[in-house]
């Protein structure tokens, strides 16, 4: 199967070529024109996207607002051959605290759902997983290592819903093989963390005792909540995500090899 990846040269995107790599003839289009397999590249800006040759399946992995959404819906419907258009949007969509980059992802679902395209739509929670170049888990793992001070807004006790990078891509390769389109799933673990419980689990993994600074600004996430059901998606998909607890164990191992 021909599948395009528009992106899929950092964190999650990377994830993505390397596991679809193995069953599929992938291009991947961005604008460093790099890879992190031997495939077919294509060095280009998504938002002058041209001249491209006819694919089964595309993947955009970083389509951030409408205008971007309206050059790219007006080029792929003159693709003949596409079967799935995924959509790789954000829980931000749901939720007003997200300003302008929520708004922007949910003016680019509903334009997409009216657009004629063969689109399925995935929208993760904040995501966590190994090779995150996002101060997330590592933030608090490092802290925690180095007995410095863990900063946590407000009384860190509102519920926030992760996944994990591994389980996007799972899900990606699923909707895939399954043919799935005109849907949209919403990708969370089942486990409701909050910002106290998130700094704790950490510390009982790594066997130290964390140093907290409560009402402090300067930690990775804000303490609103942010959570959605992933039933839907678990029921369609016959889909089992990682709990929260194990992901940040997988992600603690990887750590302790990564910085050795």
């Amino acid at each position: 199967m021909e599948i395009l990846i528009i992106g899929g040269n950092r964190f999650m995107g990377k994830k993505v070529v390397q596991t679809l790599f193995k069953d599929h003839n992938i291009t991947v289009l961005n604008r460093k024109g790099t890879s992190p397999v031997e495939c077919n590249i294509i060095q280009q800006d998504r938002n002058e996207l041209k001249d491209l040759k006819e694919y089964d399946v595309i993947i955009d992995m970083c389509l951030y607002n409408l205008e971007q959404t309206v050059k790219t819906v007006d080029i792929l419907n003159k693709q003949q051959n596409l079967q799935q258009y995924i959509f790789i949007s954000s829980i931000a969509s749901e939720l007003e605290f997200f300003g302008e980059y929520g708004k922007q992802k949910q003016l680019a679902e509903k334009y997409i759902t009216h657009s004629g395209l063969p689109w399925t739509i995935l929208r993760p929670t904040y995501v966590l997983g190994t090779d995150n170049p996002h101060d997330r888990e590592s933030y608090y793992v490092r802290k925690t290592l180095n007995n410095e001070i863990i900063e946590i807004d407000g009384e860190g006790d509102q519920p926030l819903s992760f996944v994990f990078s591994s389980d996007v891509v799972k899900v990606i390769d699923k909707v895939i093989k399954e043919k799935i389109t005109h849907k949209s799933y919403n990708l969370c673990s089942d486990d409701v963390v909050t910002l106290k419980e998130f700094t704790t689990i950490v510390s009982d993994i790594i066997d130290k005792k964390p140093n907290v600074q409560y009402n402090s600004k300067g930690g990775p996430f804000e303490n609103k909540k942010c959570t959605f059901s992933n039933e839907q998606t678990k029921k369609d998909l016959n889909f089992t995500f990682k709990s929260f607890k194990q992901g940040i164990t997988d992600y603690y191992e990887w750590y302790k090899v990564s910085k050795s």
